[in-house]
């Protein structure tokens, strides 16, 4: 893996692979393809099945060469990775014989992996060591994007918690997203039972209640 830089719009992998084959005739066509969604591991030390990794058709490698592919794992989001990407690299000769070999790439882009002597990104004065992946170690430690860090699986950033945390799918009638609280709420049952029997026993905060006269002005017309 490339050490990332931050124009980059990825993580980038550059993979070396040789024909063996010294008969002209052993001509490989190359495709290197992502065989199934990244595994990511999370602060907590939970992980997260998310993203794949892009390749693509290479073309063909002459008998006893070797060329160099990039695959791309696409995020703007580089720091603080760690996690692994299975991918299938297929190779077809002249009788159309197709060869796929099985592989995982493994990334780790944690600033104490990029930098263990101090001498570069950890020397930065806008570096701050937040300890939470979830935010910006170069901007303050403030929250990214979980939507985008996370393809869409842990896209509501908890303020409390300070972590991405997955939204909930809010499906059927009456069934609204709250984005501020993180969770579905039923507007056909907006108040639930044991409230309102909270609210006959007097067990309500004055302030809920605290409802305002309706005041009719009149206006007189010159």
């Amino acid at each position: 893996m490339r050490v990332p830089r931050e124009s980059d719009i990825g993580l980038i992998f550059d993979l070396t692979i040789s024909n063996r084959k010294k008969n002209k005739s052993e001509l490989l066509h190359l495709t290197v393809n992502s065989n199934g969604d990244c595994t990511l591991n999370l602060t907590n030390g939970q992980t997260l099945q998310a993203g794949t990794i892009f390749g693509g058709d290479f073309g063909s490698i002459e008998p006893g060469s070797s060329i160099t592919v990039s695959l791309v794992w696409p995020t703007v989001s580089l720091y603080n990775r760690v996690g692994s990407c299975p991918i299938v690299i297929s190779t077809a000769n002249h009788q159309n014989e197709v060869f796929k070999t099985n592989q995982t790439l493994y990334f780790d882009t944690r600033f104490e992996t990029l930098d263990p002597g101090n001498h570069s990104l950890r020397r930065r004065k806008d570096f701050i060591d937040c300890k939470n992946w979830d935010k910006d170690y170069l901007r303050n430690c403030t929250p990214l994007n979980c939507e985008e860090r996370y393809f869409g699986k842990r896209s509501f950033y908890n303020r409390t918690t300070e972590q991405c945390e997955p939204v909930p799918p809010c499906f059927g009638e009456g069934k609204i997203y709250d984005f501020y609280a993180n969770e579905c709420m039923d507007m056909n049952n907006f108040i639930t039972d044991e409230e309102i029997e909270q609210l006959k026993q007097g067990k309500f905060d004055n302030n809920i209640l605290d409802l305002q006269p309706y005041v009719k002005y009149n206006v007189d017309s010159k």
